[in-house]
């Protein structure tokens, strides 16, 4: 607290007394020393277990303030924790003070904005590390104090919500915070049931959901996402990347998938097969808005690339296929025709694609005059009839300002012909590590020709 407090007068020597009085101190502590009531939740019950040590007295039912919590509310008000909390949450030694700052907002939310004068709202909440510092009866209690004015929240892996039990109190939170507009879910821990908990209870002004790398999640668990999917309309952006998505479950989400998303992450889900991916391509037909896709490591083929690609919409900035090397021909040249159509496209990333002379004649001409970064790291297959395909579309690409080339074997012969034509608005070209073999006099001269941009080679 003495971070942050000007000591100016008796109250803020108050506050910081106050601040020193919670320090490594623990909830049930703290209800003892200030004699804390319960306070009920929305369904009657109290917040947390009640123990031996817990002060109650007539007004618990009727949700009264004693003195010694008006008291509080004037010294955290003073304290204004709101912007702190995450911070606060993640310390042993303040989380007893993030807990009472807690504490008293929800107990506000329930008796009215005047109950202690704390009107500086909690927006944003980051309790990754709660497992860390507090035990399983604590995080029980502490869930429920979650405040309703709270927009972003993130769970993390050592957040402890995977604890048996504490989904269904997590979830029984998440349909109250009725202004939450991003969640960041990753956690060990997930099952099934767990799932179908959390995502029931989804509110509906969800307008990001993270759920990367929760890889236990089965068809069932998923099934749950695809029906609460329906309602989130307000939804921009999904990440769904690591989580091993089935088959089935890949056939339902994708169904499913709100109209107004800007973002859809769906990197590293190698299970996906043909009537998942042939659900995704209708979808995209009708996701009129999606500027950013990454599908990498996705091991798409030609039949699945076939069913995606014709359906890209024309919206797209961010396009991202990394390492998916199974693609042929057929694959390529269906994104070839595809991007002559994609007018809006900033970033593409093909890199360790595989990509052939053949394969990068299909897709260099195709370019779009909009782009500004292009990703072909580790394409070491492409060979001087693929550059010189690239090398006609760089007259043309006009605004491009990053060029990655990393390991793509490139020669003096092919980079002779590269070299002049790159754009004067490039600002980063990057061919380093072993498989590039050009001779300095050419990067020499390709310095003085663009003496403004950033070269990363190979050290010789």
């Amino acid at each position: 607290a003495a971070n942050f407090l000007h000591i100016e007068s008796l109250l803020d020597l108050c506050c910081l007394k106050l601040a020193c009085m919670t320090r490594e101190k623990r909830p049930k502590e703290l209800k003892k020393l200030f004699k804390l009531e319960e306070v009920p939740s929305e369904t009657g019950a109290s917040f947390g277990p009640e123990t031996d040590d817990t002060h109650t007295t007539a007004s618990t039912t009727t949700l009264g303030i004693c003195s010694r919590e008006k008291a509080l509310g004037i010294f955290l008000h003073k304290l204004d924790l709101s912007k702190q909390m995450s911070a606060l949450v993640s310390s042993e030694d303040s989380f007893g003070l993030a807990w009472l700052g807690l504490y008293l907002i929800r107990k506000q939310e329930r008796l009215g904005p005047n109950a202690f004068c704390l009107d500086s709202p909690v927006r944003s909440i980051d309790v990754s590390g709660l497992h860390k510092i507090c035990d399983t009866e604590e995080l029980f209690e502490f869930l429920p104090l979650l405040p309703a004015s709270v927009e972003e929240m993130k769970l993390g892996e050592h957040s402890g919500v995977g604890v048996e039990g504490c989904m269904e109190s997590l979830g029984r939170r998440l349909e109250s915070l009725d202004q939450l507009k991003k969640l960041s879910l990753e956690v060990y821990g997930w099952n099934d049931e767990s799932a179908k908990q959390i995502f029931s209870s989804l509110p509906a002004s969800l307008e990001q959901l993270e759920l990367r790398g929760n890889h236990d999640i089965g068809s069932d668990g998923w099934k749950s996402l695809d029906e609460r999917l329906k309602g989130l309309k307000l939804l921009k952006k999904l990440n769904l990347a690591h989580c091993h998505v089935t088959d089935e479950g890949a056939k339902e989400i994708f169904s499913s998938l709100p109209a107004l998303l800007e973002e859809l992450e769906i990197q590293n889900n190698m299970h996906i097969g043909m009537d998942g991916w042939r659900s995704l391509g209708e979808r995209l037909k009708s996701l009129d808005r999606l500027k950013t896709l990454d599908l990498s490591c996705c091991d798409l083929n030609d039949e699945s690339a076939i069913q995606i690609f014709p359906s890209f919409p024309a919206a797209l900035e961010k396009l991202d296929l990394y390492d998916n090397m199974h693609i042929g021909m057929d694959g390529w040249r269906s994104l070839g025709e595809r991007l002559k159509s994609l007018d809006l496209l900033k970033t593409l990333d093909l890199s360790c694609c595989n990509l052939t002379n053949e394969s990068a004649g299909h897709l260099f001409p195709s370019l779009s005059v909009t782009l500004e970064e292009l990703h072909l790291y580790d394409n070491w297959e492409i060979g001087f009839q693929g550059w010189a395909s690239l090398c006609r579309r760089l007259e043309n690409l006009d605004q491009l300002k990053k060029l990655n080339l990393e390991r793509c074997n490139l020669t003096n012969e092919s980079a002779g012909h590269l070299f002049p034509l790159l754009p004067a608005s490039l600002e980063e070209l990057d061919f380093s590590y072993g498989l590039n073999h050009i001779d300095s006099f050419l990067v020499t001269n390709l310095r003085r020709q663009q003496p403004n941009l950033t070269i990363i080679q190979s050290e010789i």
